[in-house]
């Protein structure tokens, strides 16, 4: 088959398939909000008008969005392919265009619900669609657990034996990934926090074909450990590129050294291109990048890394290939 399951290595370990890791629950007051607030006739289709509000406490104010209900079917579409059985259901389509109020009112309730139901899923969308459904340009919100422990703090390994959760997550660096996301990291809380500190993780190794079965826990775990990543290499290639994602805020690669990316198509060449403008490090040594899709983005980001590197960047290599196929 074309289709190959992504590999994760960390550290020191070997390949393994990529981790489903728990996901933590938003706080409700970063989501963002949808109402109805008024709809109508414009050039023979009917539109419907939404106040989408920023999360309380962002200093932002709220912007209209007018759609039909054809644009509800093409976002139900692409929704339904990213959450399958948890994606909302849209009201009944009909063949005819009906223009009573009675029926547009019903129909508006029904499509905020909808659009409120997405939200549930996505507090902060990440999903490109929804976000340019919805006309949101902010970054999502870096989704990290709660750093209330000193690396000081004491994981119990067996019995009485214990150690400081920094020198634990260097151990489970030698392991691997799947073992650690899977099983280390649901036996406790302090376990859960060394297997996704930054000393667990000096590199990472992703290969994800279709890249859209592993770009969330990606993105959730680039962000726990950037702060402790030296290199990073991704081959991504999505199999619908209609499934891309946002990187979250608050992604920042500061220490890293070598950075390689390979992208199989041109959302892949999107994300690889926000990726590189995360990059300020004064250490970065080595960048290659190869795909079928180089894209200005990417040489832009490029050159603002390099001068992060304060003139230490010492190879670059850019391999373009158009037409290939990387699957």
């Amino acid at each position: 088959t074309s289709e190959q399951l992504g590999s994760i290595i960390m550290g020191n370990s070997a390949p393994s398939a990529p981790p489903a890791w728990p996901r933590h629950p938003a706080n409700p007051e970063r989501a963002f909000r949808v109402s109805h607030v008024g709809h109508g006739l414009e050039d023979g289709d009917v539109t419907y008008t939404f106040l989408v509000e920023p999360p309380l406490g962002f200093e932002a104010p709220g912007q209209e969005v007018r759609k039909t209900f054809q644009d509800f079917l093409d976002l139900s579409a692409i929704m339904t392919l990213r959450h399958r059985e948890q994606a909302p259901k849209l009201p009944q389509t009909f063949l005819l265009t009906y223009t009573d109020e009675a029926f547009l009112s019903d129909r508006a309730g029904q499509l905020e619900a909808y659009l409120c139901a997405l939200l549930a899923l996505e507090p902060w969308p990440r999903s490109m669609a929804l976000r340019q459904f919805l006309h949101i340009s902010e970054p999502p919100g870096p989704d990290v657990m709660p750093q209330d422990d000193s690396d000081d703090s004491l994981v119990s390994v067996t019995g009485s034996f214990r150690l400081p959760i920094g020198v634990t997550a260097i151990v489970l660096g030698f392991c691997e990934a799947w073992t650690v996301m899977r099983h280390c990291s649901i036996v406790s809380r302090l376990l859960r926090r060394a297997s996704f500190h930054p000393r667990c993780w000096p590199s990472l190794r992703l290969v994800a074909n279709p890249a859209e079965r592993s770009i969330d826990s990606l993105c959730t775990l680039m962000v726990r450990t950037c702060s402790g990543l030296q290199a990073l290499s991704l081959d991504l290639t999505f199999d619908n590129q209609r499934l891309g994602v946002a990187l979250p805020s608050g992604l920042t690669f500061q220490h890293l050294e070598r950075l390689a990316l390979r992208v199989g198509d041109p959302e892949a060449a999107r994300f690889g291109g926000e990726l590189l403008g995360c990059v300020e490090s004064s250490a970065l040594r080595q960048v290659s990048l190869a795909g079928v899709s180089i894209t200005a983005h990417m040489f832009h980001s490029l050159r603002m890394a390099a001068i992060a590197s304060n003139g230490r960047l010492s190879s670059v290599s850019a391999l373009w290939m158009p037409g290939k196929n990387w699957s």
